[in-house]
């Protein structure tokens, strides 16, 4: 069985190409790749999580790939991401439901990696903590700005704005009166500057 696959696509498998995989992943019947992978299984959510190794023997670079199986309707969804940093521009390109999705599959890698450091794991585990948990803010500030500019486009002629589009400034100049607020003037005021105006004298030399 050989899958071809990109960063972060989904690929659809049976469920005897995934026992297949399982196998060739656990080390059992392993058929003669140039990948020499070393596998750590795990059950996340509804499915399974690998996280496969390339071993710098094989003459690849070392990466790390992270595998992510749900079962949906008889068949298996496979996710591979890889552990490098995540780049802004590409994520704003995603929907809303891809960015959830990239999310949770962040939360459940941090989740991991949290274990692996309370059980002692190996330094470069424990160094892709902050590699995550930076991706994950990421992820996050992409969707707040999302949903905020789409926010802004909806109430862009309205009357009034919800409070977070609103700009904070301060509390005292929240509650300060509008220009137009501190221009109107009482009935009284106005007959008062109509009959007495200011008078201007000059000195005649």
């Amino acid at each position: 069985m050989v899958v071809t696959a990109s960063n972060n696509d989904v690929v659809e498998l049976s469920h005897n190409e995934v026992v297949e995989m399982v196998l060739w992943m656990s080390g059992i019947n392993r058929p003669p790749t140039q990948v020499i992978a070393t596998v750590i299984m795990w059950i996340v959510g509804s499915g399974w999580f690998f996280r496969k190794k390339d071993d710098e023997k094989s003459g690849l670079n070392p990466i790390e790939i992270v595998v992510f199986m749900r079962k949906r309707k008889g068949k298996y969804s496979l996710r591979l991401r890889s552990m490098a940093r995540i780049k802004i521009h590409e994520l704003r390109n995603k929907s809303k439901a891809d960015l959830f999705a990239e999310l949770k599959d962040l939360k459940a890698e941090l989740a991991l990696l949290r274990v692996a450091k309370v059980t002692g794991g190996a330094p470069n585990k424990l160094s892709k903590i902050k590699v995550v948990r930076t991706s994950i803010a990421q992820v996050l500030t992409v969707i707040s700005q999302t949903q905020k500019s789409a926010l802004r486009e909806a109430y862009k002629n309205k009357k009034y704005l919800p409070l977070d589009l609103r700009p904070k400034k301060t509390r005292a100049i929240r509650r300060r009166l509008t220009k137009h607020q501190v221009s109107l003037k009482t009935e009284r005021e106005k007959k008062k500057e109509k009959y007495f105006p200011l008078r201007k004298y000059a000195i005649k030399a």
